[in-house]
């Protein structure tokens, strides 16, 4: 452990906590954590979630501007969405497992299913959908693992704090649109 994973962590945690809240201050914590996390993978030769990174920054971007116009949380609905889903857990994976074998020669099915959970996750969230609390779950019971294999403990510990905290952000989120619904039912009654 080094100073820079602690600080990644530190920053991911509060990313994600913010996010839970629902504060839009979320994204400039994730954007100081995705940049670290590149150097950290990168230190550990995993180029393919290193690269992801810089992905992961244009989505904290877009995510950013985003809420900045948008501040209603919904559920993903609809074909597209299952469309969307399907590709993102199957079409992706394999194709991130393929580049992964042919630039670096890892052959790791879990940084390529960590690797498309992590753009999902953050496509959703940065569309204010509560699946991404689900996807997020997913996704950081798999990079405990991934972080153990590293040896990166204290990440995967914080990963830990960091599933515990979709849990939270999935039901508040959830009530969140009920209390919303409700709104939106009296108001319409009293038109």
């Amino acid at each position: 452990m080094n100073i820079l994973e602690i600080l990644a962590a530190i920053s991911t945690v509060l990313c994600v906590y913010l996010t839970y809240r629902s504060n839009i201050l979320c994204w400039p914590f994730g954007i100081i954590g995705v940049i670290l996390y590149s150097i950290i993978f990168g230190n550990n030769s995993n180029w393919i979630n290193m690269s992801l990174q810089i992905v992961f920054l244009i989505q904290s971007i877009i995510g950013w501007v985003k809420w900045n116009k948008n501040t209603k949380i919904s559920h993903l609905n609809g074909r597209p969405s299952f469309i969307m889903s399907l590709v993102f857990s199957i079409i992706l994976p394999i194709v991130l497992y393929n580049i992964s074998i042919f630039f670096s020669g890892s052959d790791s099915i879990l940084d390529s299913l960590t690797s498309s959970l992590s753009l999902f996750g953050i496509y959703l969230t940065s569309n204010r959908k509560i699946e991404s609390w689900i996807v997020w779950g997913i996704c950081d019971i798999l990079m405990i693992v991934l972080f153990l294999k590293s040896g990166l403990y204290f990440s995967s510990f914080i990963y830990l704090i960091l599933l515990i905290l979709c849990i939270f952000g999935y039901y508040n989120w959830k009530i969140r649109t009920r209390i919303d619904k409700l709104f939106k039912k009296i108001d319409v009654q009293k038109i």
